[in-house]
């Protein structure tokens, strides 16, 4: 586990919360089987399976994927967002929130990933990708 998620990884579910909006808007695109892609500790999915959806998730920190199996009961895997395509099932919804794209670290790993989100979606389905820019949160000099 990489040294930031380590420190953080027993607070997580009180720093992340899902929230009413973000659920909601996601059960407005859902159909069929949904992945959620760096899944942490499966708050989002476990809110989305109560609700009635068939939900997978993935993370590549293991100790998230065991919380998100054994204290959210959801279907979870270790593995890295890159090994998508590895997947058997493909999904009416697949959504990376909570700034997880940003590991990612090149133009073309991206390209990668959202190449391979396409080709796992249902012909009708929806991918929903979360950037969160910390910009107007930091510090920053005035003449920027």
């Amino acid at each position: 586990m990489s040294k930031f998620y380590d420190s953080i990884s027993d607070n997580y579910e009180d720093i992340f919360q899902p929230n009413d909006k973000q659920i909601s808007f996601l059960e407005e695109l859902a159909h069929g089987k949904i992945l959620d892609v760096a899944c942490a500790t499966g708050k989002v999915a476990k809110r989305l399976q109560d609700d009635g959806f068939d939900v997978m998730g993935i993370d590549l920190e293991e100790k998230f994927v065991n919380k998100a199996i054994n204290e959210n009961k959801i279907d979870a895997k270790c593995m890295n967002m890159l090994d998508i395509d590895k997947l058997r099932d493909n999904f009416g919804l697949i959504y990376c929130i909570g700034n997880s794209l940003v590991h990612l670290d090149s133009t073309e790993k991206i390209n990668e990933f959202l190449k391979k989100c396409y080709d796992k979606l249902d012909p009708n389905g929806s991918l929903v990708l979360q950037i969160i820019n910390f910009y107007p949160f930091l510090q920053v000099d005035d003449d920027y």
